[in-house]
């Protein structure tokens, strides 16, 4: 009878734990139960056993591979299709995200991006002033970085857009990644009738990429174009309109082109439009 008890405690736990998250040690040890999250550093980890449920704590510096319940439902699934799924998959890696593989981290890429399509753009700059408080990869940094000044951009605050613009280029971001933060600079610069300064940081991406088209060039010829031409320099803005049309660049809707733009004591600030582009 107690035999026939055990058995069906273990099989109770294995099927309670059958598509559960699970750690693997680097001593090779497996670990299947619930990540329920941190706590003075440790990892914790909800496991069954035969007296039921048990909390273990771990290390993560001694855990070598990750795997969380819903990575099937990720892969099988288009993330933009499902924001539920891809916000609870962001809620429950959140507490461990700095320990994570950078494939787990790039979570954090599609929930913002997802959320900067939909307009929401007050959830992207929360989420990403939340993910500035731990350590992340790189890549997934630079990246949110774009996302947030975009996110800034377009909710209509040029002033902290450049500021982020700024912190990016600081952190050596490069113009290949992204000509959108020199495009923001010279965006406020132009704003504020500095038309010298908003030439020579729209110029920075079209002089130094070193690939054809980083996202936001044509951002950077539309500003170049119309500094120079409200500076008088007509030639240079002729040979930038050559090059745009070389390049087949199209000119962006959120910038007006200079023969549309008001006088100086009418100005306006310009809207933004633009639709989302992939980060790198």
């Amino acid at each position: 009878m107690k035999l026939q008890k055990h058995l069906i405690a273990a099989s109770i736990s294995m099927v309670a734990f059958a598509s559960a998250d699970s750690v693997e040690l680097k001593t090779g040890a497996i670990h299947n139960g619930e990540l329920i999250g941190m706590e003075a550093g440790f990892v914790r980890l909800a496991i069954m056993d035969q007296q039921g449920d048990v909390e273990i704590r771990i290390n993560p510096e001694d855990i070598a591979n990750w795997d969380f319940e819903d990575s099937q439902k990720l892969s099988a699934q288009p993330p933009h299709q499902s924001l539920p799924l891809l916000q609870s998959a962001y809620d429950q890696r959140y507490p461990f995200f700095e320990y994570l593989p950078i494939e787990d981290q790039k979570i954090a890429i599609m929930l913002t991006k997802l959320h900067l399509e939909k307009g929401s753009f007050s959830k992207v700059l929360d989420q990403c002033k939340h993910l500035k408080l731990i350590s992340l990869e790189r890549e997934i940094e630079q990246s949110l970085g774009l996302l947030e000044m975009e996110a800034a951009w377009r909710a209509g605050d040029l002033s902290l857009a450049r500021t982020l613009a700024t912190l990016s280029i600081d952190a050596k971001i490069t113009s290949d990644q992204s000509a959108l933060p020199w495009t923001l600079l010279a965006l406020y610069d132009y704003q504020s009738e500095d038309h010298e300064s908003a030439r020579l940081h729209s110029l920075h991406p079209i002089a130094f990429a070193k690939q054809n088209i980083p996202p936001y060039l044509e951002h950077c010829y539309a500003i170049a174009i119309n500094a120079s031409t409200q500076s008088g320099d007509t030639l240079h803005a002729n040979l930038l309109k050559s090059e745009m049309n070389a390049k087949r660049l199209k000119w962006p809707t959120s910038i007006p082109r200079n023969s549309d733009l008001p006088k100086p004591a009418e100005a306006k600030p310009f809207t933004s439009d633009i639709k989302l582009k992939g980060t790198p």
